[in-house]
């Protein structure tokens, strides 16, 4: 019975519990949280279960992640390289969290 509200996810680890009482956590790459009294509606730019993430999977995002930092570096909107910044340097620090020992 939550009250409506939308908001941005960052990057990070998103915890799913089931209705047999497990859960299960996924790494999101932002995206939307939809909270309504019947429920949450995650809309993720890229999930994966953190159980089925692989050093080649993290290797790619933060790829795409480096991508999208220089990108932004070499324009002039400062909200997008401040965004851009700031989910490189999430990212980074998730690695020890994400990728398999």
């Amino acid at each position: 019975n939550h009250s409506a509200v939308m908001t941005t996810l960052n990057p990070g680890l998103v915890e799913a519990s089931q209705e047999d009482g497990t859960t299960q956590s996924y790494f999101v790459r932002g995206g939307l949280a939809d909270a309504s009294p019947a429920g949450l509606t995650i809309l993720a730019e890229f999930a994966v279960a953190q159980s089925e993430m692989t050093s080649e999977i993290y290797a790619d995002q933060k790829r795409i992640a480096q991508e999208e930092y220089d990108a932004a570096m070499s324009g002039d909107d400062e909200d997008k390289k401040a965004n851009a910044h700031f989910f490189l340097e999430q990212l980074n620090s998730m690695e020890s969290t994400l990728v398999p020992a």
